[in-house]
């Protein structure tokens, strides 16, 4: 189960956009971009400096193409995203 110190952590970390919990007690953290700046492995790198002992389980990147002016589903909903486990207080 994720604490809600370690929620705020995740958040203070700078390039994540989001992120969810799921029931499993993994992580999932996202990075929401327009022109892409950022790699899968650049987030995953950032949340080891957080939390150096948290296990990768899947990540990806989900691009959505241009599709003009403000219209909704426009590349503005492109992410990245890498989903892992953290530490419990127990290991």
């Amino acid at each position: 189960m994720v604490t809600k110190n370690q929620k705020d952590m995740l958040r203070g970390i700078d390039g994540v956009s989001g992120i969810k919990c799921h029931r499993d007690g993994t992580v999932t953290a996202f990075h929401s971009y327009f022109y892409r700046t950022m790699t899968r492995l650049d987030l995953w790198e950032r949340i080891l400096k957080v939390f150096s002992n948290a296990k990768r389980v899947e990540d990806g990147d989900h691009y959505h193409d241009f599709v003009g002016g403000s219209k909704a589903g426009g590349s503005t909903d492109s992410y990245i995203w890498v989903r892992f486990e953290l530490p419990t207080d127990k290991e």
